[in-house]
């Protein structure tokens, strides 16, 4: 199911998260960024990817319920977070190469907080609340098909 695909994506990211945060710890600037870049570079895909499935996917048919609850709720979350993915695209975009990270490696790691942070907040709400709406709403309709 959807749901549970997203879920294991929010896990994957937060781990991914994880690592960006001690691998910027880790870095003295004196040293080749490539890991900082790889794994960031990992952690877009998986981004990418995520967040179509949300906004192409779930939060569509979470509009298109017959429930105004729902559909009121995943309007919200779109119009508050929508922007989260051209936030992603552009921070990605800059810092795309180690060469950009090690020259700017303090301005890298506050916008990395930044992102992560948003991104953090993203994945708590949804996994809070929205999630758990996506599912009941899956099996209201699975039991009125039956």
């Amino acid at each position: 199911m959807l749901i549970d695909n997203l879920r294991r994506q929010h896990d994957d990211a937060t781990a991914m998260a994880m690592r960006l945060r001690e691998l910027a710890d880790l870095y003295s600037g004196d040293d080749d960024a490539f890991p900082i870049a790889l794994q960031l570079a990992r952690f877009h895909a998986l981004l990418r990817l995520h967040l179509v499935e949300e906004d192409h996917h779930l939060y569509p048919w979470l509009m298109a319920l017959d429930d105004p609850g729902a559909s009121a709720l995943a309007k919200t979350y779109q119009r508050k977070m929508g922007s989260l993915a051209w936030d992603v695209e552009t921070f990605m975009r800059h810092w795309s190469s180690s060469a950009m990270i090690a020259v700017d490696f303090a301005s890298f790691k506050r916008a990395l907080a930044t992102i992560l942070s948003a991104l953090g907040d993203r994945i708590a709400r949804e996994n809070a609340i929205l999630y758990p709406l996506a599912d009941a709403a899956s099996r209201s309709r699975q039991s009125k098909a039956a």
